[in-house]
């Protein structure tokens, strides 16, 4: 069974557009990894992977990553469809419900 997870990422300090632009790439060319953001605030990066091994283990496969400095690994804890908090659920794609 896959694992979701969302990883918080921070780069080195000092690390430009050019150096942020090849670790975006970087993580995008790892398998697990479904999705990758820029956001700003304490964390330089949001990751969603899916991966057979526990989060822990994706969190240091991405610390392995040039310019990466630190990684916050996020477990995911399913919540059925009648507990989600989205405003439209009944519009998202593969909602069995739709």
């Amino acid at each position: 069974m896959a694992h979701r997870s969302y990883m918080l990422t921070g780069l080195e300090e000092g690390t430009d557009r050019e150096g942020l632009i090849q670790v975006l790439r970087d993580l995008e060319a790892l398998d697990e990894v479904c999705f990758v953001e820029a956001v700003v605030g304490p964390y330089d990066l949001l990751v969603m992977a899916e991966s057979e091994a526990p989060p822990e283990d994706l969190a240091a496969q991405l610390r392995r990553v040039d310019k990466i400095r630190e990684v916050v690994a996020l477990k995911v804890s399913p919540v059925g469809l009648r507990e989600r908090m989205w405003k439209n659920i009944q519009q998202l794609p593969g909602n069995p419900t739709a």
